[in-house]
């Protein structure tokens, strides 16, 4: 590797020394850059939907209702994600001023990943004064291995969301975060998207979580007494809808 080493690879170019070493000035990393590139704030384009009236209709009552989140659930393409974008498109064009955080998890995503994501999408940012007037930022880790203090992350962007001391000057508008692909998430996903609930009980943020697995974070009776939770468990199409379909085709 010496002729790589002294007259450089074709594919990298030839090796240059430049007289000034352009490193990046002190404080130029921000703490929240490249967060605007792991979501999205408009449902991904999807097929056509056949069917799935019934399902769009407890969609629609669960977001009517006072539950804070709703739980899709079912195998791999049984049409969560499709459902899921089909329902907010019109959800979108009932309401304009909602403000959607659409955020696929990857396996390799992170609870941490997620928090991040989530203080951008609220516009709470170090940059611009008055952004963070109840230092939700501080919850978040800034040493290598430190972790994410989840109980002040959770009470500090309930305090923002609501700004009963009226720090912020303006009203939350109602943010809707779903959460796609939850199962990628390890083990420490539990007590986040916990935390997610509470925040989303005590604030006009709503929460949609889609999954292939039953999650674990809540109960039974979250769902059947106490209007917590709403779950859709998602199947196939019924027969009569695939024979609508079918009677569609030319």
């Amino acid at each position: 590797h010496e002729g790589v080493l002294n007259f450089g690879d074709i594919r990298f170019g030839a090796i240059v020394h430049t007289e000034k070493e352009e490193t990046a000035a002190p404080g130029s990393l921000k703490l929240l850059a490249g967060a605007h590139s792991t979501y999205h704030t408009r449902p991904p384009e999807t097929r056509m939907v056949r069917g799935r009236a019934a399902e769009v209709g407890r969609l629609d009552d669960w977001f009517a209702s006072e539950a804070a989140m709703v739980v899709i659930s079912g195998i791999a393409g049984c049409g969560k994600t499709t459902l899921s974008s089909h329902w907010l498109t019109h959800a979108l064009e009932s309401d304009s001023n909602l403000e959607v955080m659409y955020y696929p998890c990857q396996p390799w995503d992170s609870t941490l990943g997620i928090a991040t994501s989530l203080l951008h999408r609220f516009s709470i940012n170090s940059e611009n004064e008055g952004a963070d007037p109840y230092d939700v930022l501080e919850a978040l880790p800034l040493k290598p291995g430190a972790r994410l203090d989840l109980d002040l992350y959770r009470r500090r962007l309930i305090a923002h969301l609501l700004d009963e001391e009226g720090r912020r000057g303006g009203a939350t508008p109602e943010h809707l975060v779903i959460l796609d692909d939850v199962h990628n998430i390890g083990a420490d996903g539990s007590n986040f998207f916990g935390s997610l609930l509470q925040v989303a009980e005590a604030t006009s943020m709503r929460l949609m979580l889609v999954s292939r697995t039953n999650l674990a974070f809540y109960d039974r009776r979250d769902v059947h007494t106490r209007g917590r939770v709403v779950e859709l468990r998602l199947t196939g199409l019924s027969l009569e809808e695939v024979a609508e379909w079918l009677e569609s085709i030319d």
